[in-house]
């Protein structure tokens, strides 16, 4: 009679572990197949519809965290299309919302996340900014920029945890570089906040020139629900890349690094896949022509990590005038004549 009484108490209290640690509202680590739509994997479009839309690309890394290299990244890199994705309204007490994020840069500066209604309308929230330069990071409640930034490193992945009070009628946001299992005792900002009800987040596209990767994000009523911690790593970090993909237009040098700490990193410059009989990575790649890098790390003891990949698109040079007419569309240097 013990031992079963026991194994009752056991099992509920099992039950209520399990259930206490999966009590977010919402958990999106984006794991969907690459160049895939957020608009066809629960997220809805509020703005610019099927323009330059939203779509998923390699994730990111965050050591500690359990969003970390999970699955995908939402792709943040022009003007036309913002997203949201609905949780179970909150109108009482506190929400955490918490995401990897991930600049390479600014695009003249805006908001690029926030949170909202559940029907989210234009009463936009909480909106995370980005200066001109990509390398710091501040907070609003309307669409006036901030006045302030706090620092980050550009082309590094960082945290972002935002915390909304509906009592004191207050947001705050914090801003990390290595995983904190606490609540820090100082915001890196926070404003006044009168929204009355939180059931979104949404991601927002300003600029062509924006460069700005999101993963990683967890919604919930506590800072550990929020910052839930990784359980044991079997697994080695996925490469950062650094400058992200994009249209350039002159030469530059990439850097590959991985959040685990003596990884090896291997890496290809043809669009082919990686593996450890690739090119060992010493020192950052010159990049002067249309190049897709994809990498890979290793490390005894744990299993490879997921591949990242990245392409760097140049103009096609043409010689002459009667060259660049002959072309319809796309980017082009004239070498020779000139108008």
């Amino acid at each position: 009679m013990t031992k079963k009484l026991i194994s009752i108490l056991t099992g509920l209290l099992l039950m209520f572990f399990v259930q206490h640690v999966n009590a977010q509202l919402l958990v999106e680590d984006f794991e969907y197949a690459a160049g895939s739509l957020l608009t066809a994997n629960g997220w809805t479009a509020h703005s610019g519809a099927g323009t330059q839309a939203v779509d998923v690309t390699t994730g990111l890394s965050f050591a500690g965290y359990k969003g970390s290299d999970v699955g995908g990244a939402a792709n943040l890199d022009n003007n036309g299309e913002d997203v949201n994705k609905v949780f179970t309204a909150q109108t009482s007490g506190t929400v955490y919302v918490a995401a990897i994020v991930k600049i390479d840069a600014g695009g003249n500066g805006g908001y690029f996340f926030h949170l909202g209604k559940a029907t989210i309308g234009t009463a936009f929230t909480s909106r995370v900014w980005v200066n001109a330069d990509g390398n710091g990071v501040g907070l609003t409640s309307g669409s006036t920029a901030p006045a302030s930034y706090t620092s980050i490193t550009t082309g590094v992945p960082f945290m972002i945890v935002l915390k909304h009070d509906f009592a004191a009628k207050k947001t705050s946001l914090y801003v990390l570089n290595s995983y904190a299992s606490a609540e820090p005792s100082t915001a890196a900002a926070q404003i006044d906040e009168t929204q009355t009800e939180i059931g979104s987040v949404a991601l927002r596209q300003y600029n062509a020139a924006q460069r700005i990767l999101v993963d990683g994000i967890r919604v919930g009523t506590s800072w550990a629900e929020a910052m839930a911690p990784a359980g044991v790593v079997t697994k080695v970090s996925t490469p950062n890349l650094n400058p992200g993909g994009g249209s350039f237009t002159a030469p530059l040098q990439v850097s590959i690094s991985s959040a685990t700490e003596g990884a090896s990193i291997y890496y290809t410059l043809d669009g082919s896949e990686p593996d450890n009989t690739k090119t060992l990575y010493t020192a950052p790649i010159q990049v002067a022509a249309t190049t897709t890098i994809k990498a890979i790390a290793y490390k005894t003891g744990l299993d490879a990590s997921n591949v990242a990949t990245a392409t760097y698109s140049f103009p096609t040079e043409v010689a002459t005038i009667a060259d660049l007419r002959a072309h319809t569309s796309g980017l082009f240097k004239l070498t020779g004549e000139a108008v």
